[in-house]
C-alpha cells in the first residue's frame, strides 16, 4: 500500500459480475484482494460508492463530481443518448494503522 498514489492511474477496483452479493475486488501492488460490500452509498450515480471489507482491509469509495459525459454520435444533437460517464473519486483503502487515500476515476459506459 505504501506506494500505491505513485501511479497516475490503477485499473484496480471491479466486481467482474455486476452483482452486489458476488466479491468485489481489489487488486493494491500486484496482489489481487477479494472485499465484499458493506453499506453501499444511496443516491449516488457512482455504482461503486460504498463501504467494502475483506482480506483485511477497509475500502471505502466516495463518489466525486462530474469530469465528462459521452453521448452517442448516431444520434440526433437535439437528443444525444448518454453512453458514459467519469465521475472523480477518492478511495480510502485502511489495513491495520495505515490509511492510504487514492484519488481516482470511475468510468462507466457501453
Amino acid at each position: 500500500m505504501n506506494n500505491a498514489k505513485s501511479y497516475k492511474t490503477i485499473a484496480f477496483f471491479t466486481d467482474r459480475c455486476g452483482n452486489d452479493e458476488l466479491p468485489f475486488y481489489i487488486s493494491i501492488n500486484g496482489v489481487e484482494h477479494e472485499l465484499r460490500l458493506l453499506r453501499k452509498r444511496k443516491h449516488s450515480p457512482i455504482y461503486f460508492a460504498g463501504t467494502y471489507a475483506g482480506d483485511g482491509l477497509k475500502v471505502e469509495v466516495q463518489p466525486g463530481r462530474l469530469l465528462r459525459r459521452y453521448y452517442d454520435q448516431a444520434t440526433p444533437t437535439a437528443k444525444k443518448e448518454v453512453v458514459g460517464e467519469e465521475y472523480r473519486v477518492l478511495v480510502i483503502v485502511k489495513k491495520g494503522t495505515v490509511v492510504e487515500k487514492i484519488p481516482g476515476v470511475f468510468w462507466y459506459g457501453r
